[in-house]
């Protein structure tokens, strides 16, 4: 009786433990050398879809089902968006990616396999606040392959989005979809303690 009852308590706690981690936020896979790094996609602002810690990366993601947090992109002199004087330039569903490079950084964020629908990119200071929007881009010319570079301030965390121009379903083309986030470019880590024992 007492092995039944341990090996019935061991197998409740393998399932309470594969639940909590189907459950876990997004999570980062160890590199490889000189491999992308996949990331494991979850949610918003509140629950971004998940962590840029190294370059290269490479991360699948999904707008469809998301809220429009960020109608549209102020008029930033042409680095966020070609389409700033038109209000609610922004009407899709977004993923939000989460980052902080360290110093001499150099990076690029582009967009593949969004083949079905209208993707836009952009990236900001403040989660969700458009007027903190520093670089980004629209689908130019219909290639579905957004593609913006910066360079950032070490140390500050940043958000990148994944958008469209049109709502989710209604407009001329469909604003939400599959893709595939490549980060590319410098992302050097910030070393915070190094001993010598």
């Amino acid at each position: 009786m007492k092995a039944t009852t341990l090996v019935l308590a061991l197998l409740a706690a393998m399932a309470l433990a594969d639940t909590a981690q189907a459950r876990s936020p997004a999570t980062v896979v160890g590199p490889v050398p000189g491999e992308p790094v996949p990331l494991v996609p979850t949610g918003s602002c509140a629950a971004p879809t998940g962590s840029i810690v190294a370059s290269p990366s490479a991360a699948s993601g999904n707008t469809s089902g998301g809220a429009n947090n960020v109608p549209g992109l102020p008029d930033t002199g042409g680095l966020c968006d070609e389409y700033a004087w038109e209000p609610n330039n922004r009407k899709g569903p977004e993923d939000v990616w989460v980052f902080t490079p360290g110093s001499g950084n150099n990076l690029t964020f582009s967009l593949s396999g969004a083949d079905s629908w209208d993707p836009a990119i952009y990236i900001l200071e403040t989660c969700g606040d458009a007027n903190s929007c520093i670089a980004g881009t629209d689908d130019v010319g219909g290639q579905r392959t957004p593609s913006v570079s910066s360079t950032f301030t070490p140390g500050q965390t940043y958000y990148f989005h994944v958008d469209s121009y049109y709502p989710a379903a209604g407009g001329d083309e469909p604003g939400a979809g599959l893709y595939t986030l490549n980060v590319s470019g410098t992302f050097p880590v910030t070393l915070n303690e190094f001993r010598i024992d």
